[in-house]
């Protein structure tokens, strides 16, 4: 499966039917789990029970039932719960392992660019350029930016100060910004919108998102990593996402998430045999992972293809012919 084949069937996997069993079998845990606490209760409070016997003669309150009925219903949970947290394991480990994949290549190809980008940027602080070599530079980050779809923003955080002559001298100021994005080796600002990106993290957000994904795998609770999310949403689509361009960065990044995927393996297989405390928002947290993937990969392949893109171009208009690095 190819990355992009990857990123698609992540943007469809909300209407899959795997995405469907999943929200009924959540669903079935969520009512055995509700059932189960109803009965503890009215066992812990027979005084209560006792006197007001009308609760359970106008059906306000569940009957009580055996004791056996309730351990081979607790024990229905325990099997549904595990084989419900294998595909959370199953399925996240998968997710990982393809983003792994996916930053390695890049991570190859920046390295494989260093030697051209150093030519483009000496090309760019030696030449005298003219209008007409300008708007060729313009043509080509347009273009980058028409094929690779990057959301590049025109507001670019600090570190943009030691930028090729060529670049400096520019007139067109969201030009030269998205310009110089695409020759620094920090970080890159993006703003994200519409369906495309909406649930894209950045390398800070996936870390700490699936890292609170795994601690939290042997509870089965995951309403903090729900509300995590949704900070990191809001203030992605308030301020945008910083996209790193640097090797060391992305390299402690795929160590990172390594480490991860190794964790959520092994606190699996450690999970107690007592029945865990089942949360909310299970099914939408499983959906929300392979969105998250799937936005972000798709975010950092369009800005990455941008780079490659506006380098290729670059290092032909300054007549050193170049294999294009641009595909994904």
């Amino acid at each position: 499966m190819t990355i992009n084949e990857f990123i698609s069937e992540c943007n469809l996997f909300q209407y899959s039917k795997e995405n469907y069993d999943f929200i009924r079998e959540s669903n079935e845990l969520e009512l055995i789990y509700r059932y189960l606490n109803n009965q503890k209760f009215i066992n812990m409070n027979p005084a209560i029970i006792g006197e007001s016997k009308n609760f359970l003669s106008n059906g306000f309150l569940f009957e009580t039932a055996a004791q056996s009925e309730i351990s081979l219903l607790e024990e229905k949970y325990q099997d549904k719960i595990n084989s419900w947290m294998e595909k959370i394991r199953k399925k996240t480990g998968d997710i990982l392992g393809k983003m792994i994949i996916f930053l390695k290549h890049v991570t190859r190809k920046i390295f494989d660019n260093k030697k051209i980008l150093e030519m483009v940027i000496k090309k760019l602080n030696d030449t005298k350029f003219t209008e007409k070599d300008y708007s060729a530079i313009t043509s080509i980050v347009e273009s980058a930016i028409k094929n690779s779809g990057a959301p590049i923003s025109d507001k670019q955080p600090e570190g943009y100060n030691k930028l090729p002559r060529g670049v400096v001298l520019m007139n067109n100021g969201s030009i030269k910004v998205k310009l110089a994005a695409a020759l620094v080796n920090t970080q890159i600002h993006t703003v994200v919108s519409g369906e495309r990106f909406k649930m894209a993290l950045s390398e800070r957000q996936i870390t700490q998102f699936f890292d609170e994904i795994s601690a939290m795998l042997p509870t089965a609770n995951f309403e903090n990593a729900i509300k995590m999310l949704e900070r990191f949403k809001a203030d992605n689509l308030s301020n945008g996402v910083l996209i790193t361009n640097d090797p060391s960065t992305l390299s402690k990044l795929i160590e990172s998430l390594e480490k991860i995927k190794n964790d959520i393996v092994e606190k699996i297989n450690k999970t107690n045999s007592n029945t865990p405390e089942y949360g909310t928002g299970q099914s939408k947290l499983f959906n929300d992972v392979v969105l998250v993937a799937g936005n972000s990969l798709a975010l950092y392949g369009s800005v990455h293809k941008y780079r490659f893109l506006v380098i290729a171009d670059l290092a032909r208009l300054f007549q050193k012919p170049v294999e294009s690095e641009a595909d994904n």
